[in-house]
């Protein structure tokens, strides 16, 4: 009787450990993306409740995060307007090779804006509006899918290149110095 006890317990702690093994791998979150996320975060001056570093590592659970398809676990939007958010916008966030949108808006985010966010592929809507930005408009911009760029009320200065207005559905870029 007490040898099959045992072998009931080895058992039950086998399917235990292969149970949290599997959670373990099973994270939908593409590590680039995960990556780029967390040095975004890095940045931020103020904690934002959604995310801190005990954070569950599927980043696509995350408030403001959208994966599509979810089994993929690539990031294509990044929501967080209204969010309180200060701190410098690093070029980190370029790691998001499938961002679709980028809402940044008004937070109290600073400094310069990061050239490589000028250079995302699939980047549809770009909305970094009332924020602290300041220092020129990127006078490189490469963003083919672009359909809308909202980045007024910071204090930037310049104009969008007069090569890239064409392709542009919307641009707001009013209120700024």
């Amino acid at each position: 009787m007490g040898a099959q006890h045992c072998w009931v317990m080895i058992l039950i702690l086998g399917f235990l450990f292969q149970a949290r093994l599997l959670n373990s791998q099973n994270f939908a979150c593409n590590p680039k993306d995960l990556t780029a996320l967390q040095d975004f975060m890095g940045n931020l001056t103020t904690e934002f409740e959604g995310w801190t570093a005990n954070s569950v590592a599927d980043c696509c659970e995350w408030e403001g995060i959208t994966c599509e398809p979810p089994s993929s676990g690539r990031v294509i939007k990044l929501e967080l307007p209204r969010k309180r958010l200060s701190g410098i916008l690093s070029d980190s966030l370029a790691g998001l090779d499938q961002l679709t949108t980028l809402n940044l808006s008004h937070n109290f985010l600073k400094g310069s804006l990061p050239m490589s966010l000028f250079h995302l592929p699939n980047l549809e809507l770009l909305d970094l509006s009332d924020n602290d930005f300041f220092g020129t408009i990127p006078e490189s911009i490469d963003l083919p899918s672009i359909q809308i760029v909202e980045i007024s009320s910071n204090f930037l200065n310049g104009s969008l290149p007069s090569d890239t207005h064409t392709q542009y559905i919307y641009i707001y870029i009013y209120v700024n110095s």
